[in-house]
């Protein structure tokens, strides 16, 4: 006699019990005794069952239930007050960091109910088909399906699988909760049968609908089509109702965002049933299958931005957060149910810098939208994060375009590429030809045809060293660049900095041809801030439970050494050169601020990335939706990484430096050396050099400048100012502004002022004297005060 095992679904109807069969059944001891655990087991459920229905349970707070299968002996109190009785979670909170509330976090009370007649039968029906085929016949509990279970689970030794009808659904989530125990199963199942002898059919379906989770921090049906579809239930079509009715499974692993295909997969699997069920036919089921997933996300819905409802989802699914609970299905309930408080790294005022510059720049119901993060960079916490403009009539992006919208970020990675060379052992000074095109070997596929690269806008530059080159953005110098050293090189760079997406093994990556996130350039910018210390970007601090006891606390620390300090001390003076002279001037904000800009190809992405010694920001302008040219019509201005990033990043920066103690740059610790250079060019002067561009620098031993500028060429001719009568500090300003070297000696002239110049060389009024040469003024010295005498001296 063959021994029956298990039970799987027959292959042609689910709803049937396929045995599992062993035929050693009565050939075997082993097989023996496997049939008398069985019987054993079988029996004492039995007992178990008939024990718990006739006594009640003294630890539930709820009374007794007392029932003899679906008769009732007798009921201390209904059930059928669901409300009363359900579980009641306790609201969480999101806070910045000063403590205000971002927003609230809500569990399944503040779910948007409906009723029956307000849900589409399509999502009725394809909740039936998948969940609860014989839902109106059945009185709670579904033999078939309890049998198929209880051999599933007999066979692992532990509750595996349920036998669940939509009622004892409804039970669990409602009343006794959900841990995997054969007590918690007996008495799911009195109560249900309970239930189903006090409710109609209608009200136990429409409950469940309202309170089964749907994924994303939503509670039934109403919340869930607002949220995912931005509709709601009863205008639901075909494909929309079975993606939801697939969900209920596994709200998480069936999240149309995070697992598209396996959402698809599972809501064709609910057409199939509605098929087998009769609600739809074959012909209507094979074109709903044919539709994408139709998402029209709402994060308003939830009463989160992109950028809050970014940072729930990463509690959610990042592993990080495992101490809310082992699996994200575990940690949703717990955040949206436990009560926490949730401490993010947002400063309000850093916040509302970098909205106010945004809006500054984009105009309300442009087709473009900008994104900025901006870090504190002894952190590595966020502390402003901006996705889109909040203008209120533009549809809110479901991505956050701060931290997941991948877009190319032109030349603002070509500091990586040079912090790789400077790594390798070139130098600043390093002269690379810099003609308007170039060809060159692709040495990551030397199979391959060969890398054209030009220059933006068809400019020819002679020879440049690379502080020149990056200041003007010179591809072609970029390009040499990257060959020499090499592709590895520079992807570990971009690891060692901070970026964390992948980058294709291709030398165009120099001049931006991989996609990376606004968060990933602003982390490069923070490593670079610290002289090369890292720290990995920080958005949750902090999270408390209702009692205020710490259940996770973000990493803190001095960071980790990822980049040598000579390396990032030259990388900074050499993106200093991009505000001060090069593309990024209009990010200037009258002190020294290292910084990038970027442009794609075809003017669709927009960049500035760059930082003071406080501050590290990244700013991305483009069309959220597509790959739109940034030109009129589009923009008013042909938007570049030179204008409206620019800008935006300069008013960012400065209104959160006007709120901190500002620090400056400062040479990396060791043996330094100091050297008299042309500030604004890098290089050691010429006898042209203008005395007021002259600079004395500490370099870091083997950084300093070796060259000799090759600008100006020659000097300019000028028109000597007359600055007699004038004070000495205005007069002096007079004379350097034209150019000339001032020396200011007092000599007495009891016909002037103190402090007033009475004669100068050059004369007033020469013409074509060599400006940067030696001017001096006669100043009639200031009076000195007589000591006070002392008494008696």
């Amino acid at each position: 006699m063959p021994e029956i095992i298990g039970f799987l679904p027959h292959r042609d109807n689910p709803d049937l019990p396929f045995p599992i069969v062993d035929r050693r059944f009565v050939s075997s001891r082993r097989g023996y005794r496997r049939g008398q655990f069985i019987v054993v087991g079988l029996g004492m459920l039995g007992l178990g069952l008939l024990a718990w229905s006739l006594f009640p349970d003294s630890h539930q707070e709820d009374g007794f239930n007392i029932a003899l299968g679906k008769y009732g002996v007798a009921v201390v109190r209904s059930t059928s007050n669901l409300q009363t009785i359900a579980p009641q979670p306790k609201t969480s909170s999101l806070v910045d960091a000063s403590g205000g509330i971002v927003t609230r976090l809500h569990g399944p009370q503040d779910r948007v109910p409906v009723t029956l007649s307000q849900i589409h039968p399509y999502l009725v029906q394809s909740v039936l088909a998948i969940e609860d085929r014989g839902f109106m016949d059945h009185d709670g509990l579904e033999p078939k399906a309890i049998i198929r279970a209880f051999g599933v689970d007999l066979a692992a030794g532990k509750i595996v699988q349920g036998g669940s009808t939509i009622t004892q659904q409804l039970v669990k989530n409602a009343i006794i909760g959900s841990d995997r125990t054969w007590q918690r199963k007996i008495k799911e199942a009195s109560l249900s049968l309970q239930l189903e002898s006090q409710w109609s059919k209608e009200q136990i379906l429409e409950e469940y609908l309202n309170l089964i989770y749907l994924g994303a921090g939503n509670y039934g049906v109403g919340a869930a089509s607002s949220y995912w579809f931005s509709t709601t239930p009863d205008a639901l079509t075909l494909p929309q109702s079975a993606l939801l009715a697939g969900m209920i499974a596994a709200p998480t692993s069936f999240d149309p965002r995070e697992n598209p295909d396996g959402a698809k997969t599972r809501r064709n699997r609910v057409l199939d049933a509605m098929v087998e069920t009769k609600a739809i036919t074959r012909a209507e089921a094979d074109q709903a299958k044919e539709a994408d997933l139709g998402l029209a996300i709402n994060e308003r819905a939830s009463g989160m931005d992109a950028v809050t409802a970014w940072i729930v989802h990463r509690l959610q699914h990042d592993p990080a957060f495992h101490t809310l609970g082992d699996t994200p299905a575990d940690r949703a309930s717990r955040i949206f149910g436990g009560g926490l408080t949730i401490h993010t790294t947002i400063d309000p005022r850093w916040q509302q810098s970098a909205e106010a510059a945004v809006n500054a720049q984009i105009a309300t119901g442009s087709q473009a939208q900008a994104a900025v993060v901006a870090i504190d960079p002894d952190t590595g916490y966020v502390k402003a994060m901006v996705s889109g403009s909040k203008d209120p009539n533009r549809p809110a992006a479901s991505l956050n375009l701060a931290a997941q919208a991948i877009r190319q970020p032109g030349s603002t990675f070509k500091p990586v590429v040079l912090a790789a060379a400077l790594r390798s052992g070139i130098n600043l000074d390093q002269s690379y030809p810099a003609p308007a095109s170039i060809t060159l070997p692709d040495r990551s596929n030397p199979n391959g045809p060969a890398w054209t690269v030009n220059n933006a806008g068809g400019a020819a530059y002679g020879a440049l060293d690379l502080r020149a080159a990056t200041a003007f953005s010179v591809n072609t110098v970029y390009a040499q660049v990257m060959n020499d050293i090499g592709v590895p090189a520079v992807k570990q760079m971009a690891t060692d900095l901070g970026i964390t997406h992948p980058l294709p093994d291709s030398p165009a990556i120099a001049l931006g041809a991989g996609e990376l996130t606004v968060m990933d350039m602003a982390s490069v910018q923070a490593t670079l801030a610290t002289g090369g210390l890292y720290h990995a970007p920080t958005v949750v601090s902090k999270i408390t439970d209702e009692h205020g006891q710490v259940v996770y606390e973000g990493a803190t620390g001095k960071g980790t050494r990822t980049v040598e300090p000579a390396v990032a001390w030259a990388t900074t003076r050499a993106m200093t050169a991009v505000v001060d002279e090069g593309t990024g001037h209009a990010a200037d904000i009258g002190r020294p601020f290292a910084g990038k800009t970027g442009t794609s190809q075809n003017n669709s992405d927009a960049w500035f990335t760059g930082f003071t010694r406080d501050v590290a920001v990244a700013v991305w302008v483009g069309d959220p939706q597509a790959q739109t040219p940034l030109r009129p019509p589009v923009t008013p201005i042909e938007v570049s990484g030179a204008n409206w990033p620019a800008m935006i990043a300069g008013q960012t920066v400065s209104g959160i430096e006007r709120q901190i103690n500002l620090r400056p740059f400062t040479v990396p610790e060791g043996e330094r050396v100091r050297v008299l250079i042309d500030k604004t060019r890098g290089c050691l002067p010429n006898p042209n050099t203008p005395p007021a561009l002259l600079a004395e620098i500490d370099f870091p031993a083997g950084q300093e400048p070796t060259s000799v500028c090759v600008e100006p060429t020659a000097p300019d001719r000028i028109t000597v100012p007359n600055v007699v009568g004038l004070k000495a500090d205005t007069a002096t300003q007079a004379m350097e502004d034209v150019g000339l070297r001032v020396t200011v000696t007092e000599q007495a002239n009891d016909q002037v002022p103190p402090g007033v110049v009475w004669a100068q060389t050059p004369n007033p009024g020469t013409q074509g004297a060599p400006p940067y040469s030696q001017a001096t003024l006669l100043v009639s010295p200031e009076k000195k005060p007589t000591p006070a005498r002392t008494p008696g001296n």
